[in-house]
C-alpha cells in the first residue's frame, strides 16, 4: 500500500476509500485490514449505521460497548432498533447492554424503532435528532413523553413518521415541543384520515405531510373528486407504496437505514412534489 502511494495523490486516497466504503459496504471489512491507517479511516464508517435485534452478534455487542463514549458519540448517526421487546425476554444483561450504549450515542440523529419497543424513552431529548421513525408502542410512549412532560422539547427534530394518525401529537404540543419539525408521515386513509389533518396543516411549520395510502381503492374518488380543495394543498404528498410494501414496512426503514437511497420514503415524497412543481 505504502509503495502505491508515490503514484497517486495521498490527499486523494482517503477519500476514495471513504466512498468506496459507503458505495459497496461489503468491502468494508477487506478495507480494514489494508493498513493501520487505512483501518482508521475506515472503521468509524463500520459504526455510523447500526441495526440492531437479537441477531445482532454478541462480539458486536460488547465491541460497541467497549467503544468510548467520545467515539460512540462522535461516529454513530443512524440507529435502527428492532424486536426490541423480545431482546429484552430473551436476555435481560443484553437489553441494558444495548440500553447503555445508546445512551452514549449522544451524536444519533436519526432513530427508527421497529417492533414493539417497552424502552424508556426520556433519554431522546438529551439528543439532537432530526429523523425519528415510530412503531405502535414507541409512539404512545412519545405522545405519553411529550403530554407528561411540559418542559421536554425536542429541538432539532425535523422529521417525524408515525404508523397512525391518531399517534400524532397534538397541533399545540407540536409547536410548543416540537419547535423545529417540519416533515409528518404516517399510514392512513384519505378517505378517513383527510379532514383530521386539517389543524396540522394550518400549522405554518409545516412544510411536507405525507400519507402512505393503505387503502388505494378508496384513494383515486376521494381526493379527485371529494376533498380537491383540501388535496391541492402544496404540502400533502400521497404515496401509494402497494401491501407489499406495507406489510414490510420494517424492511423497508431497515435498508433506509443502511443507506439505500430507493428505500427513503421521504426522498420519494420530495422527488414526487418537485415533479409537480412543489418545493
Amino acid at each position: 500500500m505504502e509503495r502505491l502511494l508515490p503514484l497517486f495523490p495521498p490527499e486523494l486516497v482517503r477519500p476514495i476509500l471513504t466512498y468506496a466504503a459507503r458505495l459497496t459496504p461489503e468491502t468494508l471489512s477487506a478495507l480494514l485490514l489494508v493498513a493501520r491507517h487505512v483501518h482508521d479511516w475506515i472503521e468509524p464508517l463500520r459504526y455510523s449505521h447500526l441495526v440492531i435485534n437479537v441477531r445482532t452478534p454478541q462480539r458486536f455487542l460488547r465491541l460497541l460497548s467497549e467503544k468510548s463514549p467520545n467515539f460512540l458519540a462522535a461516529h454513530v448517526s443512524v440507529v435502527m432498533l428492532e424486536d426490541y421487546s423480545d431482546m429484552r425476554e430473551w436476555n435481560p444483561q443484553w437489553f441494558e447492554m444495548i440500553t447503555g450504549i445508546l445512551r452514549n450515542c449522544s451524536g444519533m440523529v436519526d432513530l427508527t424503532f421497529a417492533g414493539i419497543t417497552t424502552l424508556d424513552l426520556n433519554w431522546l431529548s438529551t439528543l439532537n435528532l432530526r429523523v425519528l421513525t415510530l412503531s405502535f408502542n414507541a409512539s404512545y410512549n412519545f405522545q405519553r413523553l411529550l403530554h407528561g412532560n411540559p418542559t421536554v422539547i425536542f429541538h432539532h427534530l425535523t422529521h417525524l413518521e408515525l404508523l397512525l394518525r391518531e399517534l400524532l401529537p397534538d397541533p399545540g404540543v407540536i409547536v410548543s415541543q416540537l419547535p423545529a419539525l417540519t416533515h409528518v408521515m404516517f399510514v392512513g386513509s384519505a378517505f378517513e384520515d383527510l379532514d383530521q389533518m386539517q389543524p396540522y396543516l394550518l400549522l405554518p411549520q409545516i412544510r411536507r405531510f405525507v400519507l402512505l395510502e393503505r387503502d388505494e381503492s378508496r384513494y383515486r374518488d376521494h381526493i379527485l373528486f371529494r376533498k380537491p380543495a383540501l388535496t391541492h394543498d402544496d404540502r400533502l404528498v400521497f404515496i401509494l407504496p402497494g401491501k407489499v410494501i406495507l406489510g414490510n414496512l420494517s424492511g423497508l426503514w431497515k435498508r433506509r437505514v443502511l443507506g439505500s437511497e430507493k428505500c427513503d420514503i421521504w426522498m420519494m415524497a420530495e422527488r414526487h412534489a418537485r415533479s409537480r412543481g412543489n418545493v
